[in-house]
């Protein structure tokens, strides 16, 4: 292996480290403080799908993806899943078909609706997510910031 080999191996390792140090874990126990450092937009909340359904009426996929659960009591946060279902109305589609549109073309359509809601739900969550942020201020205080004197008292 030549030093130009070498050098990218490590820079991938190193590359890998990184992002897996930065990733969410089921179960990890989050500070305010690490929160408030997150930079939530830029994080993967790992959209999964769980299950397809079609019924008479509509297509659901259900999926879950990354979000927090509050513990007020200790303040901080556990990574956990959350499940969420998007739907595409079969009517939907019959509409499509009756456009003259090909089969391909409207099933095309159907997956973009669903991708798009199930989208439209993690953009959603991530603002959830970002609405934590912040919310604790009281490590900017410093006694020295109360900085009262006798004659403040007076």
């Amino acid at each position: 292996m030549d030093w130009k080999s070498k050098i990218n191996s490590v820079v991938l390792i190193f590359f890998c480290l990184l992002v897996t140090a930065s990733a969410l874990t089921l179960g990890q126990i989050i500070t305010q403080e690490q929160l408030n450092n997150t930079d939530i937009q830029a994080t993967s909340l790992e959209p999964e799908i769980i299950r397809k359904e079609k019924t008479s009426s509509q297509v659901r996929v259900w999926f879950s993806y990354f979000s927090l659960d509050e513990n007020t009591e200790a303040g901080t946060y556990e990574v956990i899943r959350k499940n969420n279902v998007a739907v595409y109305p079969l009517e939907n589609y019959n509409q499509c078909r009756q456009t003259e549109n090909s089969r391909a073309d409207c099933i095309a359509q159907g997956k973009a609706e669903i991708i798009s809601q199930a989208k439209t739900l993690i953009r959603g969550e991530k603002a959830s997510l970002e609405e934590l942020q912040g919310t604790d201020y009281s490590n900017e205080i410093n006694i020295e910031d109360f900085d009262i004197t006798d004659n403040d008292l007076n």
